[in-house]
């Protein structure tokens, strides 16, 4: 799907539920299922070998330990990509390529 401008892309985005901002949201096992998730990816033709990955967990200073990561793999000259959540005053701030926001013609 394109759209004709990044703000445009952002919008479609946003238009979708949000669970963090629900009033008396619970994580359950079964919206959560991270095994079921895998076997949908699997299903779908997903290698989890075929990009080195790091994925970051919990429930504190996710973000922090995602960039400094990135930082370090990238001042060893990887090329890098990062998606973090949420942004601060654009969505594009969420996918950074080799240290920089995605671009708003990449984004749309």
């Amino acid at each position: 799907m394109r759209f004709a401008t990044a703000a445009e892309a952002e919008a479609y985005l946003l238009s979708f539920i949000n669970y963090e901002n629900l009033t008396g949201y619970r994580q359950e096992t079964r919206t959560h299922d991270v095994d079921a998730f895998r076997r949908r990816l699997l299903a779908a033709g997903w290698n989890p070998r075929a990009v080195p990955t790091v994925h970051v967990a919990g429930t504190n200073a996710k973000g922090s330990v995602a960039i400094l990561a990135e930082r370090m793999l990238r001042s060893q000259g990887l090329r890098t990509g990062l998606y973090t959540s949420p942004h601060l005053e654009s969505m594009r701030e969420r996918i950074r390529i080799a240290g920089e926001p995605l671009d708003a013609e990449r984004f749309r």
